[in-house]
């Protein structure tokens, strides 16, 4: 899971590459739908702080998670 490697990569001590494997597992979207995978996305944005690249990472999951459509 993309979100796993994501926040081992925050451990590590990298932001950018964490940002970037996170966006990357929202964008693919399929796991949107899972509880699971919106907790490991809650919480690697509470461990992030908010500078310009995580703003940018916080942006996309608001307009991944919006509902489109018609409802």
């Amino acid at each position: 899971m993309r979100m796993v490697l994501a926040q081992s990569q925050l451990l590590n001590g990298d932001l950018e590459e964490a940002a970037a494997t996170a966006t990357q597992a929202v964008e693919a979207a399929e796991a949107l739908q899972s509880a699971r995978f919106q907790r490991y996305v809650e919480n690697f944005q509470r461990e992030i702080s908010p500078i310009p690249i995580v703003r940018q990472f916080n942006e996309r999951v608001r307009e991944a998670m919006t509902p489109t459509g018609g409802e």
